[in-house]
């Protein structure tokens, strides 16, 4: 025969798991302050160091820099007003807004342009000489 009692198990391991976070409505208050930090510390803070790095990245373009757009193209700046970037794409000048550039490369007058650096070889055959 099976016997069902109404009655609570006994806690047997001797922590009472209800003061783990306080009791009543302070642990409630602490739990929610918990979330609140995490969230904060794992998602809104690294988003805005990564929007203040990009806005100082903006901010530094100045002609002759190298720039890749969201889109994915690449292009050689030209001038920079405030909001606006003109771009040299080929043989094309493009306007941009400043907030269309994902990444910039520095400018500097020892650096090559990528079709220079293509080197074209000939290979002849062999000649064999007895």
């Amino acid at each position: 025969m099976l016997v069902v009692s109404a009655a609570p198990a006994a806690n047997t391991t001797g922590v009472n798991l209800g003061s783990m976070f306080g009791n009543g409505s302070f642990g409630m208050i602490l739990y929610f302050v918990v979330i609140i930090a995490v969230f904060y510390f794992f998602l809104i803070r690294p988003q805005k160091k990564r929007e203040k790095e990009q806005k100082n990245l903006l901010n530094s373009i100045k002609k002759g820099d190298q720039i890749i757009t969201i889109g994915g193209f690449y292009g050689k700046v030209v001038s920079v007003k405030e909001d606006v970037v003109t771009i040299m794409m080929g043989d094309n000048k493009v306007k941009l807004e400043k907030a269309a550039i994902k990444t910039v490369t520095k400018a500097s007058n020892d650096t090559k342009d990528e079709e220079d650096d293509i080197v074209v070889e000939t290979l002849t055959p062999p000649t064999e000489e007895n």
